[in-house]
């Protein structure tokens, strides 16, 4: 579960730790990627 400690629990928590990886930014919010 590497992926999913490396970016906070989102709302949804139903995304798994593999898919974070592949679309961090995606999910994670503008604060973290700006």
């Amino acid at each position: 579960m590497i992926g999913f400690l490396s970016y906070p629990p989102l709302q949804e928590g139903t995304i798994p730790f593999q898919m974070t990886k592949s679309v961090p930014i995606d999910r994670v919010p503008p604060s973290s990627n700006g």
